[in-house]
């Protein structure tokens, strides 16, 4: 009964109730939880980045001191190579501690957040579909009492589809109020909930490129 009174709706036959309230700050929420899951994503794009530098950085220290391995310079010229290997492994240890730093630091205030607001409006969107569903059998008890009321003489059908109409917009109603201020509620936070995290990620990186600096010499 629900797809038949769908393809009413398409066609023009019935009609399909707007709330443009709803409408709006559902509109809001899909633009904020849209953000948010790209925001989740390269989250976790950048901390594998981390992970992958670190391990580049490994191989090319271990190359390196290879390659330093299997020279036969003179003795001068062999010490230059074993310190810059030594120095070279240093830089390699420091980096790791560092980005492991970052990206736990990164995982903790950004991608963890984040992915906890993805699951809230995962949950949100289910609550979204259940009002739809709400709104639907509103629509078609509506449809089905103006129908019977152009009918005389089925004054017992028309009153038991009033009961199931007067249920229906009870339930929708309900959950549509609920919603809206929801979203809005939702939308409204977004600043307060996202900007620590944004904060904390910028405070993170300028640590990480601070303590590399220091580390090289170049801090000042």
């Amino acid at each position: 009964m629900s797809l038949t009174y769908k393809l009413l709706q398409k066609t023009g036959i019935a009609s399909k109730t707007v709330d443009p309230a709803f409408e709006k700050q559902r509109d809001q929420f899909s633009e904020v939880t849209s953000a948010s899951a790209k925001l989740h994503k390269s989250t976790k794009r950048y901390m594998d980045a981390l992970r992958a530098t670190s391990s580049a950085q490994e191989k090319l220290a271990y190359s390196f001191a290879e390659v330093e391995e299997h020279r036969e310079p003179p003795k001068s010229e062999s010490e230059d190579g074993a310190r810059w290997t030594a120095a070279m492994s240093a830089v390699t240890a420091k980096q790791d501690e560092v980005y492991r730093d970052l990206e736990y630091n990164v995982r903790m205030c950004v991608y963890e957040p984040m992915g906890r607001f993805v699951k809230l409006s995962q949950a949100v969107t289910e609550t979204v579909r259940r009002r739809e569903q709400k709104l639907l059998d509103y629509d078609r008890y509506r449809y089905k009492a103006e129908k019977l009321k152009d009918k005389p003489g089925d004054k017992g059908k028309l009153d038991k589809a009033q009961q199931q109409l007067d249920a229906a917009q009870s339930a929708y109603v309900e959950v549509n109020d609920m919603l809206v201020e929801e979203l809005r509620s939702l939308c409204a936070a977004r600043a307060a909930y996202f900007d620590p995290c944004f904060v904390a990620l910028v405070q993170a990186q300028a640590q990480a490129t601070g303590d590399l600096a220091q580390f090289t010499g170049g801090g000042g």
